[in-house]
C-alpha cells in the first residue's frame, strides 16, 4: 500500500497539481491501456491490429575541413555541404495482445518494410562551385568525392520484407479500473529479435546505366541484433483530461552481423489524451459487451518525446556510398586519397573500392551522441467496443552529430590511431562527415479488433 500512494503522489504533484478529488472508473488512456483477462465480467481479452505507417525525412551530409582550398593552410573550420537526402518509408505493423490473467498482457509485433527508399544527391552549391562544369584542377577541392570516400554524385538505397520481430510482456501494478483512487501504472520488458533479413550495403556498379556516378542498391531491412526492451507506463484520468507519462530504455546485443557496437538508447514521453465523446455500455447490453469499457468514445492525442542516443553504429543513408576496407586488419598501403592528387585521375579510383586488387568489405562507420525529438498528434475512435480506429501525425528531429568518429586518437597527431584508409578519410579532424538539418514527418493510420 505504501508503494502505491507514493506512485500516486508523484503523479499528482507532477502531472495534475490542483486536483484532488477521486475520479470514477474510467477507460485509461491508450498509451497505458493493456488487456486483461480472467475477470468476473470481462474473462478474455485480445486486440489484433494492423496500423500503416509512412515518413519522409530531409537532411544534409556535410564534412569538416579546412580552408586551404581558399589558398590558405590555416582558417576556421567548416561543415562544407555536400550531400542531401530524401527518404521514403512505409511500412505495415501488425499488433497482436492478448491478456493472460488479470493486467498481465502478451504482445507480439511484426513489421512489414513495403519500402524503403534512400535517395542521396550532390548539393545544389557544392555541385553548382565545385562540380558542374569545374576544371579538372577541382579534383584537388577536399570533398567526399575528390577524396574517394564516395565514388558516385547521386546514388540510391531501397530495401523491403520482414522487419525484426519483438514480443513481450506487460504488468499492471496499479489499475485505475480497480483502484479508483490510484492511477494506472505500467511494467513492460520485450525482446526484438532479428527475425528479418539483415540489411546489407551493396557494392554499386561503376558501369550502372548511362551515368557512372549513380547506383541503386537493394538490400533487406532487419538490423541484426537482439534488443532488450524495458519500459513504463503512468497515468490518471480527471474528467475528460487523461494525462500520461513514461520512460523507456533499448539495450541492444550485436549478433555478429554489420552493426558490432549498436548504441544504447533512452528516453521519457509526455502526453495527454482528451476525450470528447464517450458513451458507455447500458445494463441490458453489458451482457454483450465484456466489462465497463465504452461502447463509443473519441479521443485526441497530444505527445512530446526525447530520447538519447548513445555512441555506436547504425544505418544510414550514407553508408552506401562510402569507401571499403580490406577484408583483413592491415593498413592501407597508400592512403587512398594520394590517387586523387593528380588532376589526370578520375576521381572515382579502383584503387579505393578494391585495393591492390584484393575483394573488399564493408564496415559501418561510428556515430557520436545524439539526440531525438520527436511531437505526435493522434485521434482513436472506439465504435461498440469491438471496432477501434487510430490516426495520427509527427514531426520528428535527430541534433546534428558526427556519423564518423575514431575509436583511438594519437595525442600527438591528432589523427585515428588505427589507420586502416577507410577510417583514415572519414574520422580524423578536418575530414568527418556531419549528419545535421534532419527533419522527419510520418503518418499512421491504424484499424484494429478488440474483444
Amino acid at each position: 500500500m505504501v508503494h502505491k500512494l507514493l506512485l500516486s503522489g508523484l503523479l499528482l504533484v507532477t502531472l495534475c497539481v490542483g486536483y484532488g478529488m477521486v475520479c470514477p472508473t474510467v477507460q485509461a488512456a491508450e498509451y497505458t491501456e493493456i488487456r486483461d483477462a480472467a475477470d468476473e465480467d470481462d474473462p478474455f481479452d485480445f486486440m489484433l491490429g494492423v496500423t500503416f505507417k509512412q515518413e519522409f525525412e530531409m537532411a544534409r551530409f556535410s564534412r569538416e575541413r579546412n580552408e586551404f582550398y581558399k589558398e590558405t593552410s590555416q582558417g576556421e573550420k567548416l561543415n562544407q555541404p555536400e550531400y542531401e537526402l530524401w527518404s521514403n518509408r512505409k511500412y505495415v505493423e501488425v499488433d497482436a495482445r492478448f491478456g493472460l490473467y488479470h493486467d498481465l498482457e502478451f504482445h507480439v509485433k511484426l513489421p512489414v518494410y513495403t519500402q524503403e527508399d534512400n535517395d542521396l544527391n550532390m548539393e545544389d552549391i557544392w555541385r553548382k562551385w565545385y562540380w558542374t562544369g569545374a576544371p579538372a584542377s577541382s579534383y584537388s577541392v577536399p570533398s567526399l568525392m575528390n577524396d574517394g570516400v564516395t565514388g558516385y554524385t547521386s546514388w540510391g538505397a531501397t530495401r523491403a520484407g520482414f522487419g525484426d520481430m519483438r514480443f513481450g510482456f506487460v504488468y499492471g501494478i496499479m489499475n485505475e479500473d480497480r483502484e479508483p483512487a490510484f492511477p494506472r501504472f505500467n511494467l513492460g520488458f520485450d525482446i526484438t529479435v532479428p527475425t528479418g533479413k539483415e540489411k546489407s550495403p551493396v557494392i554499386h556498379s561503376a558501369n550502372a546505366g548511362t551515368n557512372p556516378y549513380r547506383g541503386t542498391a537493394q538490400g533487406g531491412a532487419g538490423d541484426g541484433l537482439v534488443v532488450f526492451h524495458l519500459y513504463t507506463a503512468l497515468s490518471k484520468k480527471y474528467g475528460a483530461a487523461d494525462p500520461y507519462m513514461g520512460f523507456h530504455g533499448d539495450f541492444p546485443v550485436s549478433t555478429g552481423g554489420y552493426i558490432e557496437t549498436p548504441a544504447n538508447r533512452g528516453g521519457f514521453t509526455l502526453g495527454i489524451e482528451v476525450t470528447a465523446f464517450e458513451m458507455k455500455p447500458s445494463e441490458d447490453s453489458k451482457a454483450d459487451v465484456p466489462g465497463d469499457e465504452p461502447l463509443w468514445k473519441i479521443a485526441a492525442d497530444f505527445r512530446l518525446g526525447l530520447s538519447a542516443v548513445g555512441r555506436g553504429q547504425e544505418f544510414n543513408a550514407l553508408v552506401e556510398g562510402l569507401g571499403w576496407r580490406l577484408d583483413n586488419d592491415d593498413a592501407w598501403g597508400v592512403d587512398p586519397r594520394s590517387n586523387v592528387s593528380s588532376s589526370s585521375v578520375n576521381p572515382i579510383s579502383s584503387a579505393h573500392y578494391n585495393y591492390g586488387g584484393e575483394a573488399a568489405s564493408f564496415e559501418l562507420p561510428t556515430h557520436q551522441p545524439y539526440m531525438e525529438i520527436e511531437a505526435l498528434i493522434g485521434w482513436h475512435f472506439k465504435l461498440y467496443h469491438f471496432l477501434q480506429l487510430e490516426s495520427s501525425v509527427s514531426v520528428k528531429h535527430r541534433t546534428a552529430h558526427f556519423i564518423a568518429i575514431p575509436d583511438q586518437i594519437n595525442a600527438s597527431t591528432l589523427r585515428p590511431a588505427d589507420q586502416d584508409g577507410y577510417n583514415n578519410q572519414i574520422e580524423e579532424t578536418s575530414a568527418r562527415v556531419r549528419y545535421e538539418r534532419d527533419v522527419i514527418i510520418g503518418y499512421t493510420v491504424g484499424l484494429a479488433l478488440t474483444y
